[in-house]
Formats: C-alpha cells, sequence, structure tokens
C-alpha cells in the first residue's frame, strides 16, 4: 500500500511530453491530471518507490526495473491476484479488478516468486484465461 509520504506534494501537471509521472527524488511529484485514475493510481506508487530510494532523474533499466516490479508487488497483493485469477475471463478482467495498468499487471506477473507462482496455478488449474 502506499501513502503520499510527509512533505510530499501532488503537482498536477505533466512533467514533459515523454513522461506522464515524475518525481525530485525529495518532496515532489508531477503527474498528468490527463491520466485514467488506474494510470493516476500506478504512477504515484511508482514515485514514491523512487523517493522512497531518493531517486533523482532517469535511472538506468536495471534499477526502473527493479522500482516497477517493487510497485506492482505492492499494489497487488499475491491473494488478491488469486483471487481474481480465479474468475477472470481475461487479461483486460483482472486489470479492471485489481486498478492497475496493463504494464503494472505484467510486472506483477513477471516477478512472482515460485511459492506465489504455485498459488496462482492452482486458483486457475479450474479456470484457465
Amino acid at each position: 500500500m502506499f501513502e503520499i509520504p510527509p512533505g510530499v506534494s501532488i503537482v498536477w501537471r505533466r512533467p514533459g511530453p515523454n513522461s506522464p509521472a515524475a518525481t525530485n527524488g525529495v518532496d515532489k511529484i508531477w503527474i498528468d491530471p490527463a491520466l485514467s485514475q488506474a494510470e493516476i493510481r500506478c504512477g504515484i506508487a511508482h514515485e514514491i518507490v523512487h523517493l522512497e530510494h531518493r531517486h533523482q532523474g532517469h535511472q538506468p533499466p536495471a534499477i526502473e526495473r527493479s522500482v516497477r516490479y517493487e510497485t506492482a508487488r505492492r499494489l497487488i497483493a499475491i491473494e488478491d491476484l488469486r483471487a481474481a485469477v480465479a474468475w477472470a475471463q481475461s487479461p483486460a478482467d483482472l486489470r479492471d479488478e485489481l486498478g492497475v495498468t496493463n504494464m503494472v499487471l505484467l510486472d506483477r506477473l513477471n516477478c512472482v516468486t515460485d511459492d506465489e507462482l504455485l498459488l496462482l496455478e492452482h486458483a486457475a488449474s479450474h479456470h484457465a484465461i
């Protein structure tokens, strides 16, 4: 779960033409107000992880992937994913049920542990998407 850290302000303005969200790594998060609710939720969560690590500016691909995976794990609890897998008819059903973007859903699926995979396989064994 995420909360806006004390002293951090949200600036409701797109930070740049190629970036819907950004942070200065200290006390500000910029977010495009034209984004969907799920995109805003995921974007702010992603930037909070960067803030927690005091990242400033663009990060190398390995750091960015680590931030994406941490964001996905924190936004999608394995219990919620397991419950949704048991009934969902499509990846869109999963995404909508979990309130995340396609990228965050894919990141969560890409970073499941072996134990989590067993839980998901069991849930899906009675219902395939």
